[in-house]
Order: C-alpha cells, then structure tokens, then sequence
C-alpha cells in the first residue's frame, strides 16, 4: 500500500504542475456493489484523486487514481474480511457547459489498471491485478468560493477466477462522488 500512495503522489506531482495541469481534484463517496462483488461485499467508501488537462474546447483528457474499501457480509465469507478495490485510470471528460455556467454538466470515461485487494481471517489475503474501466456523468458547481462536484460513476474489472468452476470474478460497483476542484489556470 505504501508503494501504491507513494507511486501515486509523485505521479500527480509531476502531472499536475500549473503549466500543463488545468486543474487537480480530490472527491470521496459511497460505492454500491454489483454483479457477483454485490453477493459478498457491504456498501462502502472511495476516495480519488486526479489533474484534467484541456486538450479542446469541453473536452479533458484525466489521470486518477483512487483507493476504497468494502467489509463482507459475514454470513457469506465470515468475520473480519474487506477488499480494497485502488487503481489508476485516464480517459477523457466532455463539459457541456460554458466557461461563465453556474452548473457544469460533464460526462467522462476511463480506463487503467484497478487491483483487488482482498483479506480476510477466514480466508486469508489475497491480491489481483486487472484491465478495469470506469464511466460517469456530474455536475460541476461553486459553493461558497470554491469549485465543487458532484457525480455518478460505474468502475468495473474482470480477473482470473480462482474458484472450481468459475472463468473470471468481478469487481464491480456504483459510486456518488462529491468533491474540490482546485484551478491551476494552466494553458486554456
């Protein structure tokens, strides 16, 4: 874990400087398991971090990173177990409003790299890495001087199934994301 914070940090120090970056942003939420993750995991929290870059009028090209955590349903996989979905993504986000619009809707999608982390007493630990994808749609917003957010997003992976008689295993979840928007100006 250490690795993955400190891999991420450098990465969005180096990204997110005030010539290239437009902007850097920091949000939190519930995430909502679905698909065969939803039999097993509680609902729970994701945090993520990233820098949008203007590549054209509306559209944005991003580079995130985020880190959350599910408890299970002890009934199903006994006391004392979580996963720790983290990953990087990049995609691009599309801004339908203007530059002066008090509410900025916006649509995005990505892809990258989304790691499983799973621990449990019962089971004991266990980690994979996989192609993972994710998309969303928001709104931006100011409150009280500074640039919120708030969003919808779907994030999905697909790994090597470890289980008699199973192909693949998903990590699958719905999140609402609220969060800051810091400007850094940037080239716009």
């Amino acid at each position: 874990m250490k690795r993955f914070v400190c891999l991420t940090l450098t990465a969005l120090a180096l990204t997110a400087t005030p010539t290239l970056a437009q902007s850097i942003y920091l949000g939190v939420g519930p995430t909502f398991p679905t698909s065969d993750y939803g039999d097993y995991a509680n609902t729970g929290f994701m945090l993520a971090g990233g820098a949008t870059f203007e590549i054209a009028t509306n559209l944005d090209i991003y580079g995130e990173a985020f880190w959350g955590q599910n408890n299970h349903d002890e009934e199903v996989v006994g006391e004392d177990s979580k996963t720790n979905p983290l990953g990087f993504m990049a995609g691009l986000l599309y801004g339908f409003g203007g530059e002066d619009a008090a509410v900025d809707p916006y649509v995005f999608g990505g892809a990258g790299l989304m790691q499983h982390r799973y621990s449990s007493d019962t089971f004991g630990d266990d980690s994979e890495s996989a192609f993972g994808f994710q998309a969303g749609a928001g709104m931006g917003f100011a409150l009280g001087g500074l640039d919120a957010f708030a969003e919808g997003r779907y994030t999905h992976a697909s790994y090597d199934a470890e289980s008699e008689g199973a192909d693949s295993a998903v990590t699958a979840f719905f999140s609402i994301m609220v969060g800051l928007s810091f400007d850094l100006g940037g080239d716009s």
